[in-house]
């Protein structure tokens, strides 16, 4: 998560400097898709994937386009998919999709520093709630 933060953060403000109208309803689609999974009980993945996806698109960039997609890929690995399935809950999601609703209205007002640190809050928010995880997971 923390390589993830310092990224993620840089991407989000730059998609508040470049990004167009299509970036910014390609985030609200996948917000839209994540809400409606995590209403169905659902561990909404796919859209979480494709809000953060869309964010490193509108950045521009092409290599932190690959870095972040190389992030994703390795969430598909048999460890973290086990720990996820272990650690993550509807409640956990809907907090980061609240989370996820920040950062986009952030880069939508084209304010940078606003999108980095709601990026940066939630990374730092993910983090929390894995950790607690963890340690919960470690006493029972």
């Amino acid at each position: 998560i923390r390589a993830r933060r310092v990224v993620e953060g840089e991407t989000a403000a730059l998609a508040a400097e470049h990004g167009k109208r299509r970036d910014f309803d390609a985030m609200q689609r996948a917000i839209d898709t994540m809400q409606s999974l995590a209403d169905r009980n659902v561990m909404p993945l796919e859209g979480d994937r494709a809000f953060h996806v869309a964010i490193v698109e509108a950045s521009g960039n092409a290599v932190l386009i690959e870095t972040v997609q190389g992030f994703w890929d390795s969430r598909k690995g048999p460890l973290f998919t086990r720990l996820g399935g272990y650690f993550e809950t509807v409640i956990s999601w809907r907090r980061a999709i609240a989370e996820h609703q920040l950062i986009r209205d952030a880069i939508v007002a084209r304010d940078p520093a606003a999108a980095r640190a709601a990026m940066h809050a939630h990374m730092d928010k993910s983090h929390q709630r894995f950790s607690a995880s963890w340690r919960r997971a470690k006493v029972t």
